[in-house]
């Protein structure tokens, strides 16, 4: 109801606060300034709030602050004062949230830079790994360009991308921060590096040696080692079909099973959930089904070398390819078990 250009509300703006109302407010206050001697600042503290809610109500009646005139009992005042205090811990605590979201999402963000990193340079050292060591030993190349080129630009690339879309470790905010001359690349980064090319490398090799063991083991003499007969043997002119089926699958099921493990740089797979990325199942399926298309169409057959490997091809393929991954697991247990709590993040 108005008279003239007065709007009358209630009178509790000239009325004291109630004591009870002040002990209410009491916590509240003495977390965020202390523990003063006395209720004075608590009391400037509620009028300030009264002012506020008068000017909000102002501002939604059209009026000016100086044309309000409350009306009631001094509870209903004590009641707009701590409605006041409540919408300003309120706008507190949505501030200090907003912080820790924020803080979250970059570590986030740089610990899934630092495993798309660590992915692709293990991957790509350990393929030149093995084209050094095979030219070094006299064999015959494990892989092709083409081959190469379809591991790096498609083999490679959708598990890397599915890794930008990690959630985080979940200890990832009880980390301390790391240091501010820390390397993307730091200490254990750069043994995991050493350690996924020797590796993957050697994994990638022993198929490839038994690819051209198998070649020619009716040419072999009874008795003769194999690694021996394979080293010793004249591949000029021989088609390695077979080894290179063998190495180029065991390769690119190496880096899609190691995918998984590398989704964090402490964490167990298992801790996190294998399925528990679905960018990472889409990607490594996709990765998954362009693999057999090379070694299952015939029309690509003959463009990567490639065959249909059989049976006894397919249990060496699998159980080499495993082998990243698990040293991977192994790899993070140690490093959990040596700096459980002081890893930066």
């Amino acid at each position: 109801m108005t008279t003239s250009n007065t709007i009358y509300l209630d009178h509790a703006a000239t009325t004291p606060v109630r004591p009870e109302a002040l002990a209410a407010m009491w916590p509240y206050f003495s977390q965020q300034y202390g523990n003063p001697s006395s209720l004075h600042r608590l009391g400037r503290e509620t009028a300030r709030a009264l002012r506020t809610a008068r000017e909000q109500v102002a501002g939604v009646l059209g009026c000016s602050p100086g044309e309000l005139v409350f009306t009631g009992s001094g509870t209903e005042a004590d009641n707009l004062a701590l409605r006041g205090v409540a919408l300003a811990r309120r706008q507190r605590g949505a501030g200090s949230h907003l912080i820790v979201s924020a803080v979250e999402q970059g570590r986030v963000i740089y610990a899934n830079i630092r495993k798309f990193v660590f992915f692709l340079l293990s991957s790509n050292m350990a393929e030149v790994m093995i084209i050094f060591l095979a030219s070094l030993a006299g064999l015959p190349m494990p892989l092709t360009v083409i081959q190469l080129l379809w591991l790096n630009l498609l083999t490679d690339g959708a598990p890397a991308l599915a890794l930008a879309m990690e959630k985080g470790d979940p200890d990832i905010m009880d980390r301390p921060p790391r240091p501010k001359t820390e390397s993307i690349i730091h200490g254990p980064m750069k043994s995991g590096i050493v350690i996924q090319t020797i590796v993957q490398t050697a994994a990638v090799l022993t198929a490839f040696i038994i690819g051209l063991y198998w070649t020619i083991v009716d040419q072999i003499p009874g008795g003769q080692n194999m690694l021996s007969a394979v080293l010793q043997y004249d591949w000029r002119g021989v088609d390695v079909q077979t080894a290179e089926t063998m190495a180029f699958v065991t390769l690119s099921l190496c880096e899609l099973f190691r995918a998984y493990t590398v989704r964090s740089e402490r964490t167990s797979i298992f801790k996190l959930g294998v399925f528990s990325n679905k960018y990472m199942q889409i990607a490594v399926l996709v990765s998954i089904t362009l693999t057999l298309l090379v070694v299952l169409v015939p029309f690509l057959q003959p463009i990567f070398n490639t065959h249909m490997p059989s049976a006894e091809e397919w249990v060496i393929i699998f159980a080499l390819a495993t082998l990243p991954a698990i040293v991977e697991e192994i790899t993070k247990f140690f490093l959990r078990r040596q700096s459980p709590k002081t890893a930066a993040a």
